[in-house]
């Protein structure tokens, strides 16, 4: 826990500064983070999964076609970036999504109000629609 403490106000992912520590579990991080353009965006590190140089090219490749399949679904946060971030000396799976990542969905869950079943067909038509 300490080196994901170390890791906030550090750069990551080409210009995407890691500003707090938001939230962990078994197997992922959660950082709030500001791209190089000011927007705030969400990344998440992965506590289990270690990666190595020679997948830079192959996650890359990945991250494209899932940025390009999320153009379009407005119920999904734009990708922003991927790649490795170091955690004590060990390359860390990161990928960083656009929006904040407060509060969580567990939290937007039980403090909204209930929606109609027709109103969550029409949310989910476009996803089902691009997938």
């Amino acid at each position: 826990m300490n080196a994901l403490h170390q890791l906030e106000g550090q750069t990551v992912l080409s210009g995407i500064r890691l500003d707090a520590l938001t939230g962990v579990d078994d197997s992922i991080a959660t950082f709030r983070a500001t791209a190089a353009d000011g927007s705030v965006c969400t990344v998440r590190v992965s506590l289990s999964l270690a990666g190595g140089e020679h997948q830079e090219a192959s996650l890359q490749a990945a991250f494209t076609r899932i940025a390009r399949h999320a153009v379009g679904i407005s119920a999904l946060a734009p990708p922003r970036a991927a790649g490795a971030v170091n955690v004590d000396g060990v390359p860390r799976l990161a990928i960083a999504h656009a929006g904040d990542p407060s509060p969580s969905a567990e939290e937007r869950l039980t403090e909204g109000r209930a929606t109609s079943i027709d109103a969550v067909v029409a949310l989910l038509e476009p996803v089902a629609q691009a997938l």
